[in-house]
């Protein structure tokens, strides 16, 4: 797909974000573990997760689908159906909001992965001498409260993630909304304040 592609800039000179970086990612775990991709995270994340509900999407394997919906000018309409096993690795897979806490929680607890290896993905790397407010696969940054997390969303054809983890409350949110692009910028900001906020006993 991009293979023939020239590089845009020199690694680490500058930061574009692309999920295709993973699908690289994908083909070199392949060939280490010698098994596919999909069957390497099924046994090391997803069955010691118990993340029971997260699959590949694969269009007409799965029951209890959620319908996926985009909007024109009239309202919602369903979304175009689209493939996206060819980005299995970044963004192919079908999930719930308690896999994806699950996920969260995993990493609070820090007995998923060990530090020394879960450390280099969690830190914002630089480039041009600023920050990206990206580690390696995760966003790490603050909220509009300056608080630290890390995490990611993620906006596709019908559907919408936010995900994000708080180490200093010891909080996971997980949001998965079946719009493409809802627009709820606004009204994620006042659920996460408020219970981070009750939390916290803040009134």
């Amino acid at each position: 797909m991009f293979r023939d592609d020239p590089l845009l800039f020199k690694p680490g000179a500058w930061y574009l974000y692309t999920g295709f970086g993973w699908n690289l990612i994908a083909l070199a775990m392949q060939e280490a573990a010698g098994i596919p991709f999909e069957t390497y995270i099924k046994d090391h994340v997803l069955v010691p997760l118990h993340m029971q509900h997260t699959f590949p999407d694969m269009r007409d394997s799965m029951l209890r689908k959620a319908v996926f919906y985009s909007r024109n000018r009239k309202g919602l309409r369903p979304a175009f159906p689209v493939d996206n096993y060819y980005k299995l690795a970044a963004g192919g897979y079908l999930s719930t909001s308690d896999d994806i806490a699950k996920l969260g929680k995993a990493y609070l607890q820090g007995n998923f992965i060990p530090e020394t290896i879960a450390a280099p993905f969690l830190t914002a790397q630089e480039a041009a001498g600023a920050s990206t407010y990206y580690g390696i696969g995760w966003e790490v940054s603050f909220d509009h409260k300056n608080r630290p997390f890390y995490g990611h969303t993620g906006n596709g054809v019908g559907g919408y993630a936010f995900f994000r983890i708080y180490p200093a409350q010891q909080m996971v949110f997980s949001i998965l909304v079946n719009v493409t692009a809802p627009g709820i910028d606004k009204e994620i900001r006042i659920i996460t304040d408020r219970i981070i906020d009750a939390a916290a006993g803040k009134k």
